[in-house]
C-alpha cells in the first residue's frame, strides 16, 4: 500500500491560540507520540458521513490541493456527496483502545485521511492510497482514528494527536479539519449512514422522525 500526500488545509480553520506551542513551546510532532501497538486490517464498510447539522461531505480543489468540504446539498447537487470507507482494525497486543480503530478513505477517489503536523498544530491531510493499509504501526499511525459513538452520533479522534477530532464548523462550505474538543464553533459529532441506505438531504429532526438513524 503506497501513499502520497496530495492535499491538506492551507490554513488551520480551528487553531486555538497557543495550541501548536504546547509541550514546552514546540510544535507537536510524530516523534513525540507514544509508541503505537501494531493493528491489523479486518474489514471495510462505507458510510455517508454528515455532521449533526446534516451537512454532507464533498470534494473541493483549491490552489492545487484537494479538500473535503461540509455543505448542505440540495436537488441535483446531492450527487456531489462523497462516502467514506471505514477500514476497521484489530490490535494485535493487549489493553483497551479509546474507541474503535479505523482508517478513513474517500470512496472512489483513492484518498486516505491522515493527521499531519505543522508549526500551528495538527492538520488534516488527504493522501493518495492504493487500498487498505494491511497493518498500522508507529509509522502509519497518522492514518488511525478512534471512532467514539454515543447514541446515534460518532466522533473521530486522531490516534497521532489525542484530543483532536475530525470537525466541521457552524457555517456552510467549511473544511473538514481537526479541532480540539472545546473549540468554539466546531462541530465534532457526525451521523453515519450505510452507503446502501443513504437518506435524502433533510434536517436531522425530520430524518429521525422518518426513522433514519446514524452510527451503525
Amino acid at each position: 500500500m503506497a501513499c502520497r500526500r496530495c492535499g491538506g488545509a492551507a490554513e488551520h480553520p480551528f487553531l486555538v491560540q497557543g495550541e501548536g506551542a504546547a509541550r514546552g513551546g514546540r510544535p507537536l510532532s510524530r516523534s513525540a507520540a507514544p509508541a503505537a501497538p501494531v493493528l491489523r486490517y479486518v474489514k471495510s464498510r462505507s458510510f455517508a458521513v454528515r455532521d449533526v447539522a446534516q451537512k454532507a461531505l464533498a470534494m473541493h480543489t483549491a490552489g492545487g490541493r484537494r479538500h473535503l468540504l461540509a455543505l448542505h446539498l440540495r436537488g441535483a447537487n446531492a450527487r456531489q456527496e462523497v462516502t467514506l470507507r471505514l477500514d476497521f482494525y484489530k490490535p494485535l497486543g493487549t489493553g483497551p483502545a479509546p474507541g474503535v480503530p479505523v482508517a478513513l478513505h474517500v470512496d472512489g477517489c483513492g484518498l486516505l485521511l491522515s493527521c499531519g503536523q505543522e508549526a500551528a498544530g495538527p492538520v488534516l491531510w488527504l493522501e493518495e492510497a492504493d487500498g487498505p493499509v494491511p497493518e498500522i504501526g508507529a509509522k502509519q499511525r497518522r492514518f488511525l482514528f478512534f471512532r467514539l459513538c454515543s447514541g446515534t452520533t460518532c466522533r473521530f479522534e486522531s490516534a497521532l494527536s489525542p484530543g483532536w477530532f475530525l470537525a466541521t464548523a457552524n457555517r456552510d462550505r467549511a473544511l473538514l479539519a481537526l479541532a480540539p474538543a472545546a473549540t468554539p464553533g466546531a462541530i465534532l459529532d457526525f451521523h453515519l449512514y450505510p452507503s446502501a441506505a443513504i437518506p435524502p438531504p433533510r434536517p436531522a429532526a425530520e430524518l429521525a422522525a422518518a426513522g433514519w438513524h446514524g452510527c451503525a
